[in-house]
């Protein structure tokens, strides 16, 4: 699976609002299976982020972003994905630091309930559909470990709002921490290993750092190249050591 935190898009300017509709574009080439709502996809109106991934048909995710007038989620609260037999539930969360504010004359009010309320009725419910449960998380690193302690049965939370990349990921009560960091610098993989009954008995994450030693796909870059983009790159590997605050 391919999935995204959120918070891909950069500053609201009309060149970074080209490069924001060049990077949904390319998920979608790519395959992406979810994309979890950040703060900076609302910087160019609710519609923007919606209609694009809509059209890429990715998911976007986000289960306690709430439109305020009507009491429904601004996005889908979790998708669930078929691989083989094995059934992954992902989940979206925001922070409960969020605090959305219009951008353009169309948007709606929105507010934010506290996300450890929401996943603690999604997570039991996935649980018993899924063998994977994923949460795609817009959190702190302080937020997702509370988040692991109090909610059991999550395999793992993927941040989009760490300091930097989580090398190695961090393990609170059988749950897996992990973020690839900030401005798409590096590639974060986890390989889970299930047995026959579907239960995760181990797993493996790795970090790539996306330096000019990694080719670039000849078909993202020709697409760069198109609209005027570069591919960027790391000179050099950034991961950091994360660690859980005392609960």
């Amino acid at each position: 699976m391919l999935l995204e935190a959120g918070d891909a898009f950069g500053r609201s300017t009309k060149r970074e609002e080209e490069k924001a509709e060049l990077i949904l574009e390319a998920m979608a080439r790519m395959g992406y299976d979810a994309y979890n709502l950040g703060a900076r996809e609302l910087i160019f109106g609710q519609e923007f982020i919606r209609n694009r991934l809509d059209k890429h048909g990715i998911p976007l995710l986000c289960s306690n972003v709430m439109l305020e007038e009507e009491g429904t989620p601004f996005a889908l609260p979790y998708t669930v994905k078929d691989l083989k037999g094995i059934r992954v539930g992902v989940v979206g969360l925001m922070s409960n630091l969020f605090r959305p504010r219009a951008r353009r004359p169309a948007d709606r009010p929105l507010s934010v309930r506290d996300y450890l309320q929401v996943a603690s009725r999604l997570i039991p419910e996935l649980r018993k559909q899924c063998q994977v449960v994923l949460v795609l998380g817009h959190l702190t690193l302080e937020e997702a470990g509370e988040l692991a302690e109090s909610i059991p049965g999550i395999t793992a939370i993927i941040l989009a709002w760490a300091m930097g990349p989580i090398d190695p990921p961090l393990e609170h009560r059988g749950t897996l921490i992990l973020s690839a960091g900030t401005e798409g610098t590096h590639l974060g993989e986890l390989f889970l290993h299930l047995d026959r009954e579907g239960k995760v008995v181990s797993h493996y994450a790795r970090l790539t750092a996306l330096t000019r030693k990694i080719p670039d796909h000849p078909g993202i870059a020709q697409l760069l190249a198109e609209r005027g983009f570069d591919l960027p790159s790391v000179e050099t590997p950034l991961p950091v050591e994360g660690s859980l605050p005392r609960i």
